[in-house]
């Protein structure tokens, strides 16, 4: 960080830099906006920083956090299974980062507003182990982390309608956002898609597939066992009919990944991407976020 201001000539006035942990940092003031991107949603104490961080908002101000759950990472987590299939044999880490670019590089050239390098992507999605972390920080997850002081200001994607009324003094927004989330999530799976709601068992089996999926391509990292490959076409299969309602993007997504894995499983080569066009354009909608206003109560 201090690089890079330096870089781009920031003068070191404009800024403070506190290092050490958000859990060691003492501070004594309270701030107009708190933004904490990219690394609640991967943390064990997650809910200890939020409710620390909240505690340093003023009153009327706002706080953004990200999030991300199972279903957004879904797509993403494919990829790295792929990637990891390929490199099965290969110990050699910038060995393991080339292979991952070759295979990538076609889709990513046509990415629009793509932000990083293929390479970086690969680095920071396919390769870092943080990716699979087990304790994941979902929206819903974080609407039960906040005071109850805090409202919601907004998100992105934006997913959520206000059905608030002036005169329904006993409407309960995070549990009508909560309600809404469960319907609406798999609108998180992939860029693209127009908004749909499903039904709450089928948005519950979608999400339990998708958390086995995640689980056993996770331990296919650890152990490269064609066992775990088997039980992830076996679920992908199963999410056919789901996938289907929301739409023929994600069908299409989940086919091809069948099939990538079942040739490589044989050890044979991937042909032109152009032939696997639901998995190589796909792009998850990893990483949310989620803003939130500390209210200003007035006593009278």
């Amino acid at each position: 960080m201090k690089n890079l201001f330096d870089e781009y000539q920031i003068p070191q006035e404009r800024y403070v830099i506190k290092e050490c942990t958000i859990e060691e940092a003492q501070f004594h003031e309270k701030y107009d906006v708190i933004i904490a991107e990219g690394f609640l949603h991967a943390l064990d104490n997650c809910e200890e920083i939020i409710r620390k961080l909240s505690g340093l908002v003023k009153e009327g101000g706002v706080i953004v956090i990200t999030c991300m759950d199972s279903v957004g990472m879904f797509v993403e987590q494919m990829k790295r299974l792929i990637c990891h299939i390929l490199i099965r044999e290969v110990e050699d880490y910038d060995i393991q980062v080339e292979m991952c670019v070759k295979f990538f590089e076609g889709q990513m050239k046509h990415a629009k507003g793509m932000s990083r390098s293929v390479e970086d992507w690969v680095k920071d999605d396919m390769l870092n182990p943080t990716f699979n972390n087990k304790k994941i920080m979902s929206i819903e997850k974080a609407f039960e982390i906040f005071p109850k002081n805090f409202s919601v200001l907004g998100s992105s994607q934006k997913i959520f309608t206000d059905y608030s009324w002036y005169k329904d003094l006993e409407y309960d927004e995070r549990k009508n956002l909560k309600q809404q989330y469960r319907t609406k999530k798999h609108n998180f799976l992939m860029t693209g898609l127009d908004e749909t709601a499903l039904g709450v068992d089928a948005s519950i089996f979608l999400e339990s597939k998708i958390n086995e999926i995640r689980n056993y391509a996770i331990a296919y990292e650890e152990e490269y066992s064609s066992f775990y490959l088997e039980k992830i076409e076996e679920d992908l299969y199963a999410l056919k009919p789901v996938v289907k309602k929301i739409s023929a993007q994600c069908l299409e997504f989940t086919d091809n990944v069948r099939e990538v894995i079942d040739i490589l499983k044989r050890g044979e080569t991937v042909g032109d991407f152009s032939e696997y066009r639901g998995f190589y354009s796909a792009i998850g909608r990893t990483q949310q976020y989620l803003s939130m206003v500390k209210n200003k109560v007035v006593w009278r």
